[in-house]
């Protein structure tokens, strides 16, 4: 009888099985490892990668591009400015006036008509000379403060503009100075009647009057901040547009108005005016169509854009001349 203690020990080997177990046991634990190691390292490119690619395609170059429309050359003209100026980071608002079918069309037709950065949009019917050209540009700027928080600033551009300058010029400079409104901006010294006869001859109680009033070019590239302010449903803004309803021409004094009569915007404002070059027709205020004889005369000007660009020969001419 065998007490317990004594006698042989059986040495025994590990079985198949055990072993297969042991080494799912094993080959588990090293999965697991790899998956957390794996996910790590994709959290990691996430935050260090991710971002810096969104810094790069929406950042402070990033622009908010407000076209205006009115006609199929000008649909022509706003593809050929994004060709030259869009960028990934950018949104773009194309305005078209009611019941432009062929225009939408062409810009179906095109190579950004399933882009969901490039929009048409149409706020309402936009009538030369009238409050409705405010109300069009304001309605464009409340959309891109809704849609895209990335923009530092927004740019308002016929659809037959042209840049005269290289676009990652235009953008880098715009990037440096984020702050920075480029509209023109001048003192009012006229007593022409656009702005304030229809109104009587109540000066007390107006919000803006010859002595306030400021005035410029209808196209410009607001600040973020600018935009904001302009925007705005209360207050002077509000107060302004509100006065503006029956006086002419105030796309040329509503931004610059507030703008220019802002302590805190006033400052930003970039002089001499270089965004927007228009060849006006001796003894009218019409802008004239554009040549490629005028490229070089263009180049040296100073400006950022000019309009009546209307023709891809003029627009290969504007290039190559560049500075």
């Amino acid at each position: 009888m065998r007490g317990r203690g004594s006698g042989s020990v059986r040495k025994t080997t590990p079985t198949a099985a055990a072993t297969n177990k042991g080494s799912s046991i094993w080959g588990r634990w090293f999965v697991a490892c790899g998956v957390v190691v794996c996910v790590s390292v994709l959290s990691l490119a996430w935050f260090v990668v991710i971002p810096a690619a969104n810094s790069n395609s929406r950042g402070s170059s990033a622009l908010a591009v407000l076209v205006v429309l009115h006609n199929e050359v000008t649909m022509s003209g706003a593809i050929r400015l994004m060709d030259e100026l869009y960028q990934p980071g950018d949104l773009w608002l194309i305005h078209v006036p009611p019941s432009s079918d062929n225009l939408l069309a062409m810009l179906k037709d095109s190579n950004y008509g399933s882009n969901p950065k490039v929009i048409p949009v149409t706020i309402q019917k936009l009538e030369y000379a009238t409050v409705s050209q405010v109300q069009v540009s304001l309605g464009l700027l409340r959309k891109a403060l809704q849609m895209n928080k990335y923009w530092r600033h927004a740019l308002l551009l016929s659809g037959d503009s042209y840049p005269l300058v290289s676009p990652s010029k235009l953008r880098e400079t715009m990037a440096l100075n984020p702050q920075s409104n480029y509209i023109e901006a001048t003192k009012w010294s006229s007593k022409h009647d656009r702005v304030f006869s229809c109104h009587g001859v109540e000066e007390g109680v107006w919000p803006v009057t010859n002595a306030t009033l400021w005035s410029g070019s209808g196209w410009w590239a607001l600040s973020r901040e600018a935009a904001e302010y302009t925007t705005s449903t209360s207050g002077k803004p509000q107060d302004l547009l509100d006065f503006f309803q029956c006086s002419r021409f105030v796309d040329e004094h509503y931004f610059q108005t507030l703008i220019a009569s802002s302590p805190i915007l006033q400052p930003t404002i970039v002089e001499p005016f270089n965004f927007m070059y228009a060849e006006v027709i001796p003894g009218t205020t019409n802008a004239a169509v554009l040549a490629p004889s005028d490229a070089v005369h263009l180049a040296q000007t100073g400006m950022w854009f000019a309009r009546k660009v209307q023709s891809t020969d003029t627009a290969l001419a504007i290039k190559s001349s560049r500075l």
